[in-house]
């Protein structure tokens, strides 16, 4: 309440020159009124529940042993819009595992505040303690397992030594929620990884070696945010993972992998719709090395440290439509653009949640994307699942025979789920495919060639990072949708058992063949003249593009790299706070690198933990 008092305060003072103070008095008690009079529930309704809580998961297998359409895979949920979701199952009908499951969801769902002064306010603050080491069996020089990408359980999946979560109710119609994790930084210099992730052990306690005590994380935190709405309706705005769809490796348009998403979020949900429009704010890339429109000539170089001014404007706009069939089948529709102004320039038009955002015709500031998902069940314990993600189409007057044609990039992927109920628990597997173009997610930056040390108004994104002990910055790049990019063919097979809040073992077969265009690559319309013409390569490419690559390194590739991964994991609660678990990933990777001169190289990578909660 105090940060909306503080807003309406600063807005009235610059619209009036604060001759509005009969209007403050009047918000002042109406925020008094909200905060003494309003009663609070067991549960705040908009408590915010992360994109990788198991409710959800626990959820979708409920919805699949009734034969239902699984529930909204946009995420992160409100606790209102979960228990919606828990109310249209009819526990009598369910196993005894699905049971369990119903009444872990349930009770999860209905925890009180831990403290509460008032009726109309709440709020907790615990410590959570994780000790987790990580051992890995090829540490040679070569690169191709000494950075934080090339570890399975890695920097986003890795947990602070200490965390100490805040969340706090004023009444049920606003939450707030921050954590400060006490962990290792992903960067020991500037842009390199290696020296914190290439060791043949080590731990996420900063103090003990090789971790130095400057490779304290202060980035953080992760998860911050302010929560707010009503029944069948929520606002949120802050810093959280956001994912959107029901692949197992990765989703097309967001992808739900990154550390975090900057947003603003505004959502509203029924049976048999969901409406949900976001903002995500993101550095421009002329923060971190590239040249800009006016200046072609440069190369990527690291970024400035953070005495230097942030400049630019780059925010990813979009909205998702759900519509619910039969209550077998889920249809959504998502579309957005990237939106990028180096003088930050803004045009709130944008900001329309029912605009068509293709149709705002500005190419030379924002590249325009559009998704379709689907998911059916189409009997009890299955669901088939799809997204298809079109980023450029070429018309058929605009195929390669006409110059000037854009390359097509387009992603598609597709998979089938399964659960089989079990005692107090349940089986579950999947099988997913998925397949990107070269240049899906890439683009120029509006005039039809991309140059070396150019940015484009692309889906490649930066999380900028504070690097200690110096006052440098890093950026991590990466997809905001896929994971594994444009230029890959994945085949994902998992399965394993779980009985929710007690036990889990999991096994998983990954393959991934991956050509030489990547999040790198310079982007350039086609020509008929072009043996090499963008418009005709296909997934998985044998030859880098030939209008060449942000890396020259790179221009020389000359295979597609195939890699295998086989996992298994499993995670015991010894007590109610209480869990230990660990994860074994063996990786072997052919034409490492995208050479065919490299020989074949492997890593065995193992992870064990034990996390206790006060």
């Amino acid at each position: 309440p105090l940060s909306f008092f503080m807003l309406y305060l600063s807005l009235s003072d610059w619209v009036s020159g604060g001759s509005l103070m009969k209007h403050k008095i009047i918000v002042i008690c109406i925020l008094f009124f909200f905060i003494l009079f309003l009663p609070l529930s067991a549960v705040n309704m908009q408590k915010i529940f992360p994109i990788e809580s198991e409710i959800y998961e626990a959820l979708t297998f409920l919805y699949m042993e009734q034969g239902k359409s699984v529930p909204s895979s946009t995420g992160p949920w409100s606790a209102d819009e979960l228990i919606k979701m828990l109310e249209r199952i009819n526990r009598a009908s369910l196993s005894p595992a699905g049971r369990y499951t119903y009444d872990f969801v349930k009770n999860k769902l209905s925890e009180p505040p831990r403290f509460q002064p008032s009726t109309s306010f709440g709020a907790y603050a615990g410590l959570d303690i994780t000790l987790e080491g990580y051992m890995h069996t090829n540490t040679a020089g070569s690169g191709f397992f000494t950075d934080e990408r090339d570890w399975i359980y890695d920097h986003e999946a890795r947990k602070p030594f200490l965390n100490i979560p805040f969340e706090s109710w004023t009444t049920d119609a606003i939450y707030g929620y921050f954590e400060l994790p006490i962990s290792v930084n992903q960067f020991h210099t500037v842009n390199d990884t290696s020296y914190i992730f290439n060791h043949p052990f080590t731990t996420n306690v900063i103090f003990i070696p090789p971790n130095q005590l400057f490779d304290i994380n202060a980035n953080v935190p992760y998860r911050a945010f302010i929560s707010a709405g009503g029944d069948h309706w929520n606002l949120q705005f802050g810093r959280d993972k956001v994912g959107w769809g029901s692949g197992q490796t990765g989703n097309l348009i967001v992808g739900g992998h990154l550390l975090y998403n900057d947003y603003l979020k505004f959502t509203t949900y029924h049976p048999a719709y969901k409406f949900t429009t976001i903002a995500m704010a993101f550095p421009h890339p002329i923060d971190y090395g590239y040249s800009g429109q006016s200046d072609n000539s440069g190369s990527i170089g690291d970024p400035e440290d953070q005495s230097n001014p942030i400049n630019g404007l780059r925010m990813f706009i979009a909205h998702r439509l759900e519509i619910r069939i039969l209550d077998i089948i889920n249809l959504t529709l998502s579309e957005g653009i990237m939106y990028m102004s180096e003088d930050s320039t803004f045009d709130l038009r944008f900001l329309n949640p029912f605009m068509i955002y293709h149709n705002t015709n500005i190419r030379a500031t924002a590249n325009s994307i559009l998704g379709l998902d689907i998911e059916i069940n189409p009997w009890e314990n299955l669901v088939i699942y799809g997204q298809f993600v079109l980023d450029e189409f070429s018309l058929p007057r605009e195929l390669v025979e006409v110059p000037g044609a854009n390359p097509e990039a387009i992603g598609y992927l597709c998979g089938i789920k399964g659960i089989l109920p079990l005692d107090e628990g349940a089986v579950f597997g999947s099988f997913e495919v998925a397949l990107t173009d070269p240049y899906l997610y890439l683009r120029d930056i509006g005039d039809g060639k991309q140059n070396p040390g150019e940015y484009g108004i692309n889906y490649v994104i930066g999380i900028r990072e504070f690097t200690p002990p110096v006052t440098n910055i890093s950026i991590m790049e990466d997809f905001l949708g896929y994971e594994y990019g444009n230029d890959v063919v994945v085949f994902n097979l998992n399965g394993g058992y779980t009985v929710f809040d007690r036990f889990r073992i999991e096994g998983n077969v990954f393959y991934l063949l991956h050509g030489t265009h990547d999040m790198y690559t310079l982007w350039a319309i086609g020509s008929n003249s072009d043996p090499d013409d963008p418009t005709l390569v296909s997934t998985p490419t044998t030859t880098p593009a030939s209008s060449g690559n942000h890396d020259p390194a790179s221009n020389s590739r000359d295979a597609v790299e195939y890699t295998l991964a086989l996992g298994m994991k499993g995670s015991y609660q010894i007590l109610e706070n209480l869990e230990v678990y660990s994860q074994a990933d063996w990786i072997y990777k052919i034409n490492p690198g995208n050479f065919s001169t490299n020989v074949p190289v492997s890593d065995l990578q193992v992870t064990v933990g034990a996390s206790y909660r006060l």
